[in-house]
């Protein structure tokens, strides 16, 4: 039999209890893109060591595949909860979206750097830990937005509430102009397998307004080879295959610098063909570069929002084109 380990709230409860269930089976599906677990965790690093030296056999939904997954996730997301976004005048130019828990060395960067250059005087963010980084110019202390979610009919969607809060607050979304989003990514020296796009990415594009995105090299081309607008003709992305993290960073924020200047540029347009652009996806079950997205990735969608006891909305839509 097989065991699907539905993502990253069903494996902890697992690792609460040593992966006792998972004995019993000779075949173990992991619903994660890369190697963090076995990184972080030594119990399922040892658990897998003998796992292979046994009869069980290990799958692991590949990273190719992953991204599409996102798509799926933050589109049923905003069909079952009800997001408060106020009809409210414009405050300011950015919304920074960071992780809600990790402040990476490469973020405290430039997070040091927006504030150098007076980007965060322009801005709304997030930062949940103070890091050790050695900052001079950005203040580093805890910074929550509030964000305010309505459940539909009672249901339980703290998993949800885990990929959506505090990492973007979407109450706020309307009053500022760009998401800057400062993507997951793992870098001690060389670049680490890991998310081309996450949930913040999606978040931002669902959002409806322009992004610029700060994650491995070819994150953005990555998004327009998936059909979306990355606004290039406003926005050098020299930036995005430079493997130089230094480098890749000043250049980054040199566009930000950029788009700070900017002044009355209309891209509604262009951002609702984006926000369109995530019901094809997955209305017709399109495939990210090299990977094969079909019903099998579909349905291991539809078992993770059944053992997360959450309505599986987007299920309503793979069989439509309209």
């Amino acid at each position: 039999m097989t065991f699907k380990i539905l993502g990253t709230t069903h494996y902890h409860n697992l690792l609460d209890n040593n992966f006792k269930e998972l004995e019993s089976h000779n075949k173990v599906l992991l619903f994660r893109p890369d190697e963090w677990f076995e990184e972080e965790n030594e119990a399922f690093f040892e658990y897998t060591n003998v796992a292979k030296n046994s009869e069980i056999d290990f799958e692991v939904i590949t990273q190719s595949n992953w991204p599409t997954f996102f798509f799926y996730t933050i589109l049923n997301l905003c069909l079952v909860i009800k997001l408060h976004i106020p009809k409210t005048s414009i405050e300011k130019k950015f919304l920074i979206l960071v992780n809600k828990t990790k402040n990476r060395e490469y973020r405290s960067m430039l997070m040091e750097e927006f504030a150098r250059l007076g980007i965060l005087d322009n801005s709304l963010y997030s930062w949940l830990n103070p890091s050790n980084y050695p900052f001079k110019y950005f203040n580093n202390k805890q910074t929550c937005l509030d964000t305010k979610l309505t459940i539909q009919d009672g249901t339980d969607v703290s998993v949800f509430k885990n990929l959506i809060l505090p990492t973007i607050p979407t109450k706020l979304v309307s009053k500022v102009e760009w998401n800057l989003v400062l993507e997951t990514i793992r870098y001690d020296g060389t670049w680490k397998v890991s998310d081309l796009v996450t949930e913040k990415s999606v978040n931002a594009i669902y959002s409806g307004k322009p992004f610029l995105i700060f994650g491995l090299p070819g994150a953005n081309r990555f998004l327009k080879c998936m059909g979306f607008d990355i606004f290039d003709d406003l926005i050098d992305y020299d930036f995005d295959n430079d493997y130089s993290l230094e480098i890749r960073i000043q250049k980054y924020v040199k566009e930000v610098v950029k788009i700070n200047n900017f002044s009355n540029i209309d891209l509604s347009d262009r951002c609702h063909k984006n926000f369109k652009r995530i019901f094809e996806i997955v209305k017709n079950k399109l495939k990210s570069p090299n990977a094969t997205v079909d019903n099998y990735l579909l349905n291991l969608f539809d078992e993770y929002c059944d053992y997360h006891n959450i309505p599986n909305l987007i299920k309503q839509l793979w069989s439509r084109r309209d």
